[in-house]
């Protein structure tokens, strides 16, 4: 039978390629092409090889010259300035590692810095003041109340704090930040918008039903809604209850600051909010704003006031990040020290800076007095603070999503926090480790801990609460600082500490769990998509999402939720020294604003995270955390580190590729045969493909 008239043969071998006689060509060798390729290939291993080394090098004298800088102040600030800060978007709260793409710039851009940066100006004869700019985006309301806190703190030095934007457009949350300084300019067309505070959520209950899709969760208790976006069809009562409590709780926190700032009453800030919206000249009559004019006019009255001179071209406006990079290189200390032997020891001023841990403080009115004129004090008036003999607090952070691992490995220098996609998460494996190591170390008295974190794994919690029992249980104290969210995991935690610090505005308490699974079964028979599979053990289908739960697993399921719901109350009411049933009437899985945790036992003190590092610090003997060495562990990776880190993971690639080529070796007979069959089904190749089976 001829191939073109059969439709099924036609276009098609009858014999496969290994049934067919191949001719072999005869092979031609090429010198001159096959050494030019060596040398090719050569060149470029060396060339690499050279890249690398001088990026080790440069890296590594970037490093040496930072250590060999650290205490030093850095010669180029002037005797002279202002400070100039950008507000734009959130400040975290630690520092990231160094940018592999810029190896010589260094994240000093955390609410810490910032913090500490505002603190020493306060007291550093040189500023003159800050001015600020407010761009898009704003601090969460926790931040931007541990900020506006360094901000009164600063104004109490007697120097000027300006603010200017083109617009107050940011909400409540950003004019609330802005309304901290001593004047608000802003530009003409610009508007002020304070128009509240809204909580609006989505329900997707009925889509959900409309395509076939089930949600099956089970919570414990009433108050845990997080899940309740895909269950519900609209706010439940419980929600609506704590959802409406925590937003009067925020706006009479922010209403409080702003009309304190104001001088007028909240009744009648709350008149003005009502209004929502105020162009130009209704901003500046209604008081909200202080000036109603341009930039320039804004950086003419600061030379002015600093050097009578309005058109002063020499006067230095100083970026705050410049600021902060200072003093992170000097660490502590004034700015310089006399003493009566100081002509005969000239070194000692320096040696004061050099030394990280040594406390230089200037004491009495006529000493402060006599450094904002720049005249020398008189040597009686001098007195150097040494350090306290106490030991070191640790600062650890807990940013993010608990969890118990990511991807098998965790980067310890990274606080166990790995990026994952935008957001950080709690690596249970690695930051536990680094708490026990703390617990083993004597030169620690203690540990504060920084949590920001909405929760996950209660295991990884498990695990991390452990670790940090283990370090109450070797003698040192544990301090929680919470920054904008300590919920659910973020609370367990932090259950057991002595002391546990929020502000006002931070969300905590959460005490309760849910769980379980989406249901896809009604949208496959929708589709007309059959699922079948052959299994083994009753449950083995439990988690697929292509069936219910039967009525047996769901038990399983809320067995385990009654588990997990009753060991976080039994651990809330240990570490809270409370009874069970008055932790329970708590929980339930409702979220408080710190202001509220403070009242009802869930917290003890409305404070920032100097404020818990001041506590921490009193614990082991000193005044507070200027008395001893706070050290961020584990510290961030340098750039070298990170290099190394970057090389040794490249290393492990290569060798995963390795064993995964071993493993294809083997596997690879199977492989084709299922290709072959593929393709057979494609109609890519003969349906005479002889087959190829393993021996084995």
């Amino acid at each position: 039978m001829s191939n073109k008239n059969d439709p099924w043969l036609r276009n098609r071998q009858i014999f496969s390629p290994s049934m067919m006689a191949k001719k072999e060509k005869k092979r031609k060798w090429r010198v001159l092409p096959i050494l030019w390729l060596a040398f090719r290939r050569t060149s470029t291993v060396i060339g690499a090889a050279v890249i690398i080394s001088v990026v080790v090098a440069v890296w590594a004298l970037s490093s040496i010259l930072d250590e060999i800088d650290a205490g030093v102040e850095i010669a180029g600030l002037p005797e002279e300035m202002v400070l100039y800060l950008e507000i734009n978007g959130d400040l975290p709260d630690r520092v990231g590692a160094a940018n592999f793409s810029q190896p010589f710039t260094k994240d000093v851009r955390t609410l810490k810095n910032y913090i500490d940066a505002l603190e020493r100006a306060g007291k550093d004869h040189r500023v003159k003041g800050v001015y600020a700019t407010l761009g898009d985006g704003s601090l969460s309301v926790a931040h931007a109340q541990e900020f506006r806190d360094a901000l009164a703190d600063f104004r109490t030095s007697g120097k000027f704090s300006y603010i200017y934007a083109s617009a107050f457009d940011q909400g409540l949350g950003g004019y609330y930040l802005a309304s901290a300084f001593d004047e608000m300019w802003m530009q003409p067309m610009g508007i002020v918008m304070i128009s509240g505070i809204s909580a609006q959520v989505p329900y997707l209950r009925r889509v959900l039903d409309k395509i076939g899709v089930y949600p099956q969760i089970y919570k414990r208790k009433e108050y845990k809604s997080a899940y309740d976006i895909f269950t519900e069809s609209e706010m439940p009562e419980a929600s609506r209850r704590a959802t409406k409590e925590l937003v009067e709780d925020l706006a009479s926190t922010l209403s409080m600051g702003i009309a304190g700032d104001m001088g007028i009453t909240q009744k009648a800030f709350k008149v003005l909010v009502d209004k929502g919206l105020y162009v130009d000249h209704e901003a500046m009559e209604s008081g909200l704003i202080d000036a109603l004019d341009y930039e320039d006019v804004l950086i003419e009255k600061i030379n002015e006031q600093v050097t009578g001179d309005p058109k002063d071209k020499d006067l230095a406006y100083i970026k705050f990040d410049n600021y902060v990079a200072e003093m992170l290189k000097g660490k502590r200390g004034v700015f310089f020290v006399h003493d009566e032997d100081q002509e005969e020891n000239p070194q000692k001023e320096r040696k004061a800076k050099e030394d990280k841990a040594d406390v230089v403080y200037y004491v009495g009115d006529s000493v402060k007095e006599k450094v904002a004129e720049k005249e020398k004090p008189d040597s009686s008036e001098i007195v150097e603070k040494e350090k306290s003999k106490a030991k070191k607090i640790a600062l650890v952070y807990a940013i993010g999503m608990i969890v118990d691992s990511v991807g098998g490995r965790a980067s310890a220098h990274d606080n166990g926090q790995i990026a994952f996609g935008q957001e950080n998460v709690i690596a249970a494996d690695e930051i536990a480790p680094v708490l026990l190591k703390i617990a083993e170390d004597e030169s620690y008295g203690g540990v504060v801990l920084r949590v920001d974190s909405p929760g996950g794994s209660p295991v990884a919690s498990e695990t991390i609460l452990r670790a940090l029992q283990k370090v109450q249980e070797s003698g040192k104290s544990v301090t929680v600082s919470m920054g904008s969210t300590a919920a659910s995991g973020g609370y367990w935690i932090a259950s057991s500490a002595e002391q546990i610090f929020v502000m006002p505005a931070t969300l905590t308490g959460s005490i309760g769990v849910l769980g379980g699974k989406f249901s896809l079964a009604q949208l496959w028979d929708k589709l007309d998509v059959n699922w079948d599979e052959v299994s083994w053990g009753d449950k083995a289908g439990m988690w697929s999402m292509n069936q219910p739960y039967s009525k047996a697993e769901a038990r399983r399921v809320n067995v385990m939720m009654d588990n997990v719901y009753s060991n976080f109350v039994a651990r809330v009411a240990k570490g809270r020294e409370m009874s069970e049933e008055e932790v329970e009437k708590i929980a339930r899985g409702r979220v408080w604003s710190g202001k509220r945790a403070v009242e009802i036992g869930l917290a003890d003190q409305i404070g920032g995270l100097n404020d818990a590092l001041d506590y921490a610090a009193q614990q082991v003997g000193a005044n507070d955390r200027r008395g001893v060495k706070v050290k961020i562990v584990p510290e961030p990776l340098t750039p070298l580190e990170q290099l190394i880190e970057m090389l040794e993971k490249q290393i492990q690639a290569g060798q995963a590729l390795h064993i995964q080529a071993g493993l294809l070796h083997y596997l690879w007979p199977q492989i084709r045969e299922s290709v072959t069959i593929q393709n057979m089904l494609s109609g890519k190749v003969a349906v005479y493909e002889p087959a190829h089976v393993l021996a084995q």
